[in-house]
């Protein structure tokens, strides 16, 4: 006879899983793998990519590391990662307060990803996890995203010049 876990044991279960992860894992890869299924449609293929980019996320939040540059090839996780997971992370587990700006060259990659991080947010699985977070009250607004506790989430796009400069 099998018991069954309420949503609000599953909702513990899920958060003790992200602040004390198994051996290993840092805890904002443990948010990734736990909340993947709401972001991308893809199955959640672990890898030691995605490990290295998470202990490198978290030793910037972390303070123990600035100036970061990752360059990896398409598909390798990168924008969903620095841009969708590890500011909700941030939001979510460490500085709810945090100010974040995010740059592109195309606009539309901005919007998508701006959308992609609000919806995480709003997801009845983050929120039941996380009772004590709110979001602001224009979360559609993907240009200028705030949530209840004063942090906000920006972005900026500089459109590519259409001839180059010559002085």
């Amino acid at each position: 006879d099998m018991q069954r876990i309420s949503d609000q044991d599953e909702s513990k279960i899920i958060r003790a899983q992200v602040e004390q992860p198994p051996a290993g894992e840092t805890p904002l890869h443990a948010f990734v793998r736990l909340f993947w299924d709401l972001v991308d449609p893809h199955p959640f293929v672990d890898g030691r990519h995605l490990h290295a980019k998470t202990e490198v996320l978290t030793a910037i939040h972390n303070g123990d590391l600035r100036d970061v540059i990752i360059n990896e090839p398409p598909g390798s996780c990168k924008t969903l990662l620095c841009s969708v997971f590890w500011p909700a992370f941030i939001w979510l587990n460490v500085r709810p307060t945090e100010r974040m700006l995010f740059a592109a060259y195309d606009g539309q990659l901005l919007t998508r990803d701006s959308i992609r991080f609000t919806d995480l947010l709003a997801h009845p699985k983050v929120a039941a996890a996380y009772p004590e977070f709110s979001m602001g009250k224009d979360v559609q607004a993907a240009q200028w995203v705030k949530n209840g506790h004063h942090g906000d989430r920006g972005q900026r796009y500089w459109a590519p010049l259409s001839r180059p400069c010559v002085r």
